[in-house]
Formats: structure tokens, C-alpha cells, sequence
């Protein structure tokens, strides 16, 4: 069977919103996340079996991605939240739709390391990590996809440093707390997926040397046999964020061959190429920052996955929508598309 993936960090926050000639207007929060809600769901709806979000903070938001999507899909659709908001505390913002296979099991976990109030607004959200495991149909094996969303922060009072650096103490511990999770949860005939906003870019020149923080992520990866799939299935520097940016139509332009994806070959450095691409963007433009892992094959495995496709996706807006001047992207992020075959092992194989 082919099962179509998508995780997006939606940028779904609100916190207060007053009357404005835009349209509402956020206080501390993103430019009209309600609107943008329904825009998601209207592009997004029905077209994959599991779409893993973060960043859609409130209940408002969740019911306006589940309500459109059983408008187009004919289901059965089962949707999981991650953490629940608290009091002052917003939730995960983990929310996962499944659209027409059987979900086995739900499980969540919210980090007990969580930044400082005073210098992290992230600390005012209850992050961790939501497991949906989804049955293929396929035989005992079923795949587990675990999402998450690490730490930002450092957006306060600040201590020195970028947040990348700043916070990556903090950030570790939750590595450490995810790994424990994954490690309680998993079944030896499962194959794992992990998917997630995880703050950390695969290169930055703010750490010497630039993927020094990337590569102690993948040693805590790397125990549970993670990998990394964008460089051995993607093209590219692979950007994930940067749509809120200077560069934004650069990083989001649309592949001139299907324009339902974001052109994925390495920056050039010419003037313009045939295609009419642009000259080698600057390192600020963007980060690889939100991943797709696959558990390397295992011979416990009952299933076996691989990707077929791993493309990229912008989302852009239409010019006269709610809020366009602020955002002109459905998110500040990009999404990430995964094609994977996925057939039965027939008993003890390889994934």
C-alpha cells in the first residue's frame, strides 16, 4: 500500500485577538490563526492518511481541521490531541488526524523540562510528545508515529546568545525525556516514525562547527535507530522555516514541474537559471529545522516501509485573504510530504 504523510508546524497561536481594519488582530500571538485554520484545512483535507500538526494550540482551531475534514473525506477519520492546556498553559499543540486506516493506540507524554517563564514563552505551553500508532492492514505489524515540538525560546527576558544555542540545554533534556517515552512505548514488530518541529537546524553558522548541535541530537536519535531521511531522500538545502522572512517567496517558490511542491534543488549561483530560480539564498533566509526520522530496518519488523517521495510544501495564501500583509503563507513553516510503500514482512523481515 502507499501512505501519504504530512507533518506541519501550523503556527496556529492564539492568545488575544482585538478588532482590527485586517481583520482580527492577535495580541502575543500569530496573524489570524482561525482564518488561517480553515485555509489549512480546505488544502490539506483528505489528501493524506495521517497529517501530524503542531502549533494548533486551541480547541477552536482543532475543531475547524477535524469538522472540514470529514466534510471531504468519507472517513472514518479518528483525530489525537497531545498534551491538554492547563490554567495559564496552552497545550501541546500536537494534533494528529488519521483519514482510513485504524488507529491501535493513543499515548502522550508532556516534558517536565520546559524553559523559564520569565525568559521562554514556550514554558507557557505544555510540549512533549503524542504516539498514534496506525494499523496498515497489513499483517501484526503496525507503524507507530510518534510527533513532537522541542523548545524555542530565549524570546524574553534574554539570556546571550541565539535561541538555537541559548536554549539547547533545555532542549536536551527534552531529548533525553523523548527518548525514554519512545523507548516505554515501542513494540519490537512496529516500525517507528518520528516527526517534529525539533529547533535544532541540520546547519547553522551560529555553532562552531555549523552542525554541531544537529549531530549531538542524532546521537539521542540514534539509540532508538533513527534516521534522518531528508539527505538520503530529499534534494537540497530542504528549508522548513523562513516563510515570515525577507527571502519567503524564495524559499517557498514553487517547483516549475509540479506546483504543488517547493523546488527542492540546491540554491544556485548564477543570476537566474532556465527555470528562472533564484541566485544562492543567505544563510537567514531559513533552517532545516522540522524532520522526518524512519527507524532504520529491524529484523523484529512484521512490516516494511520505505519512502518513495519526500517533497516539501508552502501553502501560499491568496492575496486577498484575512491577514495576507502579515502572513502570505498558511504558515510561518513548511510542510513536509512523505509517499511510503508499506507491505507485510510475512512474519520475522525487514522493514
Amino acid at each position: 500500500m502507499r501512505l501519504r504523510l504530512l507533518f506541519y508546524n501550523t503556527f496556529l497561536l492564539r492568545i488575544l485577538e482585538l478588532p482590527g481594519r485586517d481583520g482580527p488582530r492577535p495580541v502575543g500571538g500569530a496573524p489570524v490563526p482561525a482564518v488561517r485554520a480553515a485555509e489549512i484545512a480546505r488544502r490539506v483535507a483528505g489528501s493524506y492518511d495521517v497529517a501530524a500538526f503542531a502549533e494548533v494550540f486551541d480547541g477552536r482551531e482543532r475543531r475547524t481541521l477535524l469538522r472540514t475534514w470529514e466534510e471531504v473525506s468519507p472517513g472514518p477519520v479518528t483525530a489525537a490531541s497531545g498534551s491538554p492546556g492547563l490554567g495559564p498553559f496552552k497545550s501541546s499543540g500536537l494534533y494528529t488526524i488519521v483519514d482510513g486506516l485504524r488507529v491501535r493506540r493513543v499515548a502522550s507524554k508532556t516534558f517536565r523540562s520546559r524553559g523559564l517563564p520569565w525568559r521562554d514563552s514556550d514554558s507557557y505551553a505544555n510540549k512533549g510528545v503524542l504516539l498514534v500508532e496506525v494499523d496498515p492492514g497489513l499483517g501484526s505489524g503496525a507503524i507507530e508515529i510518534y510527533s513532537t515540538h522541542l523548545i524555542y525560546g530565549n524570546d524574553l527576558i534574554r539570556r546571550p546568545g541565539h535561541p538555537y544555542v541559548a536554549c539547547w540545554p533545555v532542549r536536551e533534556r527534552q531529548l533525553i525525556e523523548l527518548v525514554a517515552f519512545v523507548e516505554a512505548q515501542h513494540r519490537p514488530e512496529n516500525v517507528m516514525i518520528l516527526v517534529g518541529d525539533m529547533n535544532t537546524p541540520a546547519s547553522t553558522p551560529l555553532v562552531d562547527p555549523p552542525d554541531r548541535l544537529y549531530r549531538r541530537m542524532m546521537q539521542f536519535l540514534g539509540r532508538l535507530g533513527f534516521e534522518d531521511r531528508w539527505p538520503i531522500d530529499g534534494r537540497g538545502e530542504g528549508f522548513t522555516s523562513g516563510l515570515d522572512r525577507e527571502h519567503a517567496d524564495t524559499v517557498g517558490r514553487a517547483d516549475p514541474e509540479d506546483e504543488r511542491f517547493v523546488y527542492d534543488d540546491p540554491p544556485v549561483t548564477d543570476e537566474e537559471t532556465p527555470q528562472g530560480l533564484p541566485r544562492e539564498l543567505p544563510p537567514e533566509a531559513g533552517e532545516r529545522i522540522d524532520y522526518f526520522f524512519l527507524q532504520a530496518p529491524c529484523a523484529d519488523h512484521r512490516i516494511r516501509v520505505r519512502p518513495v517521495a519526500f517533497r516539501r510544501r508552502s501553502f501560499p495564501r491568496e492575496p486577498g485573504a484575512v491577514g495576507y500583509s502579515r502572513l502570505r503563507y498558511c504558515s510561518d513553516h513548511l510542510a513536509l510530504h512523505v509517499e511510503l510503500e508499506v507491505e507485510g514482512a510475512g512474519g520475522r523481515g525487514r522493514a
